[in-house]
């Protein structure tokens, strides 16, 4: 179902900006599907995209991209952290934050599996992907999505993708970036009206008010500018206003 592909999508950009991909993995991606299940679906292009330039390039080339954007020795050439496109510097109040809010959620990173700071993009989308597919649905719910995505994808996500589209020598990288900028290229206002919505409602008992207030709030933010916008950027299968 739709939450299920989403939940992989966020899992395949996590490991594939994480470390060199691996040949199974890019074999996979060489005969995957490009068309969407509905023609002019606002991740069709860019999965089309990342699918033809897998196709173009061997697994070396994929892979010395990725050391050559994001590993090696000293100052990368895309840093993948949170702290540095928030603040300029590593290991700063953002990455704070983040710990303590996946300490609320009981989260906490694996030294064993994952050696890089929680703030890297690929735990970040981990992190999506659990609180869109984990089997705790008191922790993987819409509001604990919402609230995530609000604080620690969108303040800093299209930045990061900007960079990586700006380095002349990232090719997959760069169309990885814009399949990772269409998934979190929701309206600003309208992710800070979720954000409102959800502070809102948070550990109010739920009553026929609640439910009311929730259903008002959603039906503003759908009939504001930008949710027009939104609706009308998808049918004519152009970049919303707020991406042009």
């Amino acid at each position: 179902d739709e939450e299920t592909a989403r939940a992989e999508l966020y899992g395949l950009i996590s490991e594939l900006f994480y470390a060199p991909a691996r040949p199974e993995l890019l074999a996979q991606l060489r005969v995957a599907a490009t068309d969407a299940p509905t023609s002019g679906g606002f991740l069709e292009e860019p999965w089309r995209q990342l699918v033809g330039v897998t196709r173009d390039m061997d697994d070396l080339s994929i892979q010395r991209e990725h050391d050559a954007l994001f590993g090696g020795v000293g100052k990368p050439e895309v840093y993948v952290y949170a702290s540095h496109f928030l603040t300029g510097f590593l290991n700063e109040k953002p990455l704070a934050q983040l710990r303590t809010d996946l300490a609320t959620l009981g989260l906490g990173r694996d030294d064993t599996t994952m050696s890089e700071t929680e703030d890297h993009v690929s735990y970040v989308f981990e992190v999506m992907r659990f609180l869109v597919a984990g089997d705790d649905v008191s922790v993987s719910n819409l509001t604990q999505q919402a609230k995530f995505f609000a604080a620690h994808v969108q303040t800093w996500l299209p930045a990061f993708c900007d960079a990586v589209q700006a380095t002349p020598r990232a090719r997959f990288y760069a169309a990885l970036a814009e399949l990772t900028r269409a998934l979190v290229s929701a309206s600003p206002n309208a992710v800070r009206a979720c954000k409102r919505l959800v502070q809102d409602v948070a550990e109010r008992e739920i009553d026929d008010a609640l439910v009311a207030h929730t259903v008002a709030g959603i039906a503003d933010i759908r009939s504001s500018a930008e949710g027009k916008e939104g609706v009308q950027s998808f049918l004519q299968k152009r970049k919303p206003q707020w991406l042009a």
